[in-house]
């Protein structure tokens, strides 16, 4: 379960040009605050799990948090995506 807890996800993307998903849908900045609103009024304690393309800048992380806040998510979660393990010398 996302965050250790057994409440519903949704998953938001954003690649490296800016372009943001909703579960695999890609949509402009005022749709997604529609689907994100729309989600956490029907769902108590909707975890919001964000992924992100390498190289994508902080400042863009930090206003995707400011939707998920505006939008009335109280739960969201980075996904890291695993490194392959160094090659030894």
């Amino acid at each position: 379960p996302a965050g250790g807890t057994d409440n519903p996800s949704v998953v938001v993307e954003v690649d490296k040009h800016g372009q943001y998903f909703f579960e695999n849908a890609p949509m402009e900045e005022t749709d997604l605050k529609e689907k994100l609103r729309e989600a956490a009024r029907h769902t108590p304690g909707l975890n919001v799990i964000l992924r992100a393309d390498k190289g994508v800048e902080l400042q863009v992380l930090t206003h995707l948090w400011d939707i998920f806040r505006q939008a009335g998510v109280t739960n969201s979660w980075v996904a890291a995506h695993p490194t392959a393990a160094p090659t030894p010398p």
